[in-house]
């Protein structure tokens, strides 16, 4: 598995999930992060109305 399949993996599963509703999930080539590495940008709406930003970087280990 590559880390761009993982990175569409991670997608999805957040894009279905009823955990929380994101307001934004971008990969890190979609959102324009100037980077090599695979990664997912995810804005969430917190409890007090305001959106909070993550950067999740993907790094295959083996």
């Amino acid at each position: 598995m590559t880390e761009t399949q993982m990175q569409d993996i991670l997608i999805n599963i957040l894009l279905d999930s009823d955990a929380f509703p994101p307001h934004a999930i971008d990969s890190f080539e979609d959102a324009g992060i100037m980077t090599r590495n695979r990664g997912i940008v995810l804005s969430v709406k917190g409890d007090n109305g305001k959106f909070a930003q993550f950067q999740i970087t993907i790094v295959k280990s083996r």
